[in-house]
């Protein structure tokens, strides 16, 4: 099976970096359907939404 290289870009911040444990704080996020017990959840990657 051919599998195609991605590449996404980011910024980390110095203040999410521990260099003496060698670790930072990272999170991501899909809008890949996950199934609940409420049903599918899609999460919303838009400006549309109220940031709060």
């Amino acid at each position: 099976m051919d599998q195609e290289i991605l590449y996404r870009t980011g910024t980390i911040y110095r203040d999410v970096v521990d260099e003496e444990a060698r670790t930072i704080e990272l999170s991501f996020s899909s809008n890949t359907p996950v199934e609940r017990m409420f049903g599918n959840e899609v999460l919303e990657h838009t400006l549309k939404l109220p940031l709060t």
